[in-house]
């Protein structure tokens, strides 16, 4: 079944859904991009890997077992007149996080990548997260290059982390969602999308090489994403969603769903 918002669902921002629908997400524009590309380009996967040191709160878009640590046995240590208490000892095992992203290349004797797609995940938009240390140095990268950067930011919570400055977004503000794209080569100029919760998550223009470019429909990939991981089946709509919604967005919310007869 569909999802009940006419564009981003704010409840898949947060765990345990944002992590299954980052990875559809990028397997589904995969496809839609292999599927409308000219003929010389193709679509790829790539992959950052790096480790984390587990936190109290795992980042959504990690995907572990809970594992149950067993209590310690009660052992006093003497030295002499005074009897140690035992601590209570504490471990975990360092996380291996895979990031998809996207890389249109420019097939040929010299093959090239043209555009780069990132969808962010919460580790990216984390100041403490080596994720985003990583993702920092490849932005960095990217925009001294000749290939375009796209970044696509569906998550309200976490710091600013798209290319485009912060700054030059506030007239535009309040937003929820945004989408950057800096073209290569294209110095201080960003082609910006503004989106709203209440709106439908737009069409985007994929620059390739000259005057080629594609379009990817982001509404389609996560109504797909939606009704093939069954969403609607799994998700409590009776909860609040994480982050929290503005008050105004809380009884727009409300009213929405009591219609689908979700709460």
């Amino acid at each position: 079944m569909p999802s009940p918002f006419p564009g981003m669902d704010p409840w898949l921002e947060g765990p345990p859904w944002w992590g299954e629908v980052h990875h559809a997400l990028i397997h589904f524009a995969w496809q839609e991009l292999n599927a409308i590309l000219p003929k010389g380009y193709v679509a790829n996967v790539g992959e950052r890997v790096y480790v984390v040191h587990p936190e109290r709160e795992i980042e959504p878009d990690v995907a572990v077992a809970e594992q149950a640590f067993p209590r310690p046995p009660v052992e006093r240590v003497s030295t002499g007149a005074l009897v140690a208490d035992p601590p209570v000892i504490l471990s975990a095992d360092p996380l291996e996080v895979e990031e998809p992203f996207l890389e249109i290349v420019r097939l040929g004797k010299k093959s090239r990548i043209v555009t780069a797609i990132e969808i962010l995940s919460p580790a990216n938009k984390k100041k403490t997260s080596p994720g985003r240390k990583l993702y920092s140095r490849k932005q960095r990268q990217l925009l001294k290059s000749r290939t375009h950067l796209l970044e696509i930011d569906l998550l309200r919570g976490g710091n600013h982390t798209c290319a485009v400055p912060e700054s030059w977004l506030e007239p535009y503000s309040p937003y929820d969602y945004l989408a950057s794209l800096h073209r290569a080569r294209a110095g201080n100029r960003f082609g910006v999308w503004f989106i709203q919760l209440r709106n439908r998550v737009p069409c985007i223009q994929v620059p390739l090489l000259e005057d080629e470019s594609a379009v990817l429909d982001l509404q389609a990939l996560l109504s797909k994403a939606y009704d093939v991981g069954s969403l609607r089946e799994q998700i409590d709509y009776r909860r609040d969603p994480r982050p929290a919604l503005r008050k105004e967005d809380r009884e727009w919310t409300d009213d929405l769903l009591r219609q689908e007869g979700l709460r």
